[in-house]
């Protein structure tokens, strides 16, 4: 998870991440889980993407900026 240090809520939502780190790992599973094994990798980017929104969402901001996935990358 990438975040944008200067973002207005980063001081008060990035300690969030760690505290909510089951349920980012539960956003990413989710979204992969749609997507068989081969198709994962040709869909790396939308995986990423449609996360990243769900994040956005779930803190309520957009200081998280972009997520990466990199056991997609094998």
């Amino acid at each position: 998870v990438s975040v944008n240090t200067k973002h207005e809520d980063y001081k008060d939502k990035n300690p969030l991440i760690e505290a909510n780190k089951d349920q980012i790992i539960n956003y990413i599973l989710s979204e992969i889980g749609q997507y068989t094994h081969d198709s994962c990798h040709e869909n790396k980017e939308a995986i990423e993407q449609a996360v990243l929104q769900k994040l956005q969402a779930y803190f309520g901001s957009r200081f998280i900026v972009k997520v990466t996935i990199k056991m997609l990358v094998q």
